[in-house]
This record gives structure tokens, sequence and C-alpha cells, in this order.
């Protein structure tokens, strides 16, 4: 399993993606364990803006609160679901477990990506390095956290060197972005949307035959 360790820094260019209206087979789950302790209010922000985000693309978002600890999973029943190539793991790192795998100020998140080209399914943010830059603006904490995280779950969804030149996928961030950010103006490009809708499909297939062979 290799980690892709995304660098971020302060804020650039605007995504310069069209509306796309979701289709049925474009759907993905997204699986949010918050070990941040997050506040409610403020990552369901961040969900929603996560969400607009990819609705741009033409792909449906489900987003999933999910049990930190197996004598949680009885209270989180939607997510007692087996795992497939269309169900992703979001974790919300406290500071210490973000520490500890090496995120700061500069690496706001991580996405796993097999070496092998196979599904990556599981990102992670850095919880308080979101709400350090936000410096205090709950607003904008749950703005940037959400960027964040469409950023890191975009690395599974279009893989390794998924880099762009422009827009949600470009780094490094410089400070005029993060009013982008604010504004809600920084999307995936055309061809990152593209892309991302074919890899859905794709899972989706996936997802499909798994469970058909379970029955």
């Amino acid at each position: 399993m290799k980690t892709l360790v995304v660098s971020w820094f302060l804020l650039g260019l605007v995504g310069t993606l069209p509306a796309q209206t979701p289709k049925p087979e474009s759907k993905i789950q997204v699986f949010v364990y918050n070990y941040a302790g997050v506040s409610s209010e403020t990552l369901a922000r961040a969900e929603r803006e996560a969400a607009r985000i990819y609705s741009r693309t033409g792909i449906e978002t489900e987003w999933l609160d999910c049990p930190l600890t197996p004598d949680q999973a009885a209270q989180f029943p939607a997510c007692q679901l087996q795992p497939s190539p269309a169900r992703l793991a979001l974790r919300i790192l406290s500071r210490p477990m973000a520490e500890r795998i090496g995120l700061s100020q500069a690496t706001f998140g991580s996405a796993l990506l097999p070496e092998d080209g196979g599904f990556g399914m599981t990102a992670q943010v850095c919880a308080h390095c979101c709400e350090e830059l936000a410096k205090g603006d709950q607003t904008l904490h749950a703005a940037v956290l959400g960027h964040v995280m469409a950023h890191e779950l975009g690395h599974l969804l279009l893989g390794i060197g998924s880099h762009g030149a422009t827009g949600l996928m470009h780094v490094p961030w410089h400070h005029k972005e993060l009013e982008n950010v604010a504004q809600g103006a920084l999307l995936f490009t055309s061809s990152e949307g593209e892309k991302m809708r074919r890899q859905v499909s794709v899972r989706l297939e996936g997802q499909a035959s798994m469970q058909a062979s379970r029955n």
C-alpha cells in the first residue's frame, strides 16, 4: 500500500467545471470517521460543501458518519456494509494522529493508493490544520475542511499523479485561493470530472460483481 501525501499551502486558480446533473450510475458513499471530534455542525457543513463540489462533476455523494470503536457499531447501522470499490473511507484525524503520520500545515491530507493500480479506498484529513488556516472563523473552517476532503477523495478517484495545473487539484495553493474557497469557487476541472465519472462507473461495476459473487 502506498501513501500519497498531498502538500497544501495558503491558497490560486479557480476550477472551470460547469455544473453537471448527477446520474444514478454516478454515486459513491463516503464513510466518515471523525477521530478529531470536529463539531457535528462544522462537519455537516463541510460534508455539504464537498457534496456540492462533487455534484458539479455529475457525481452524487452519500455521507455516513461512522463509529470509531467496535462497541459503537450498533449506534451506526448504516455503516455496517461490506467494503466495496464505491464505498470510500474518510478519516478526520486528531492532532496526535496527524502528527504521527507527518501531516502538518504544509500537508493537510493524504490518500492511500495501492501500488498495483487497484482501487484506492481510504483518505485522511488533518482537522486542526484546516482549523488553524481558518483562524477562528467557523464558517471558513467548514469551507476549508470541505474542500480538503473533496481534494483527498479526488486522489482516490483520479489515481496516482493526479495533481492538476488548475482548480481544486492544483498545488501549491496561494493566498488568493483562500477567498475562492470561502466563495465555493474552487472546483474540479471538466477533464477531472469526466475521468472521475468513468472511474465511479468502473467501481460500481466492480461493486455489483462483488455482490453477485456473495449471492
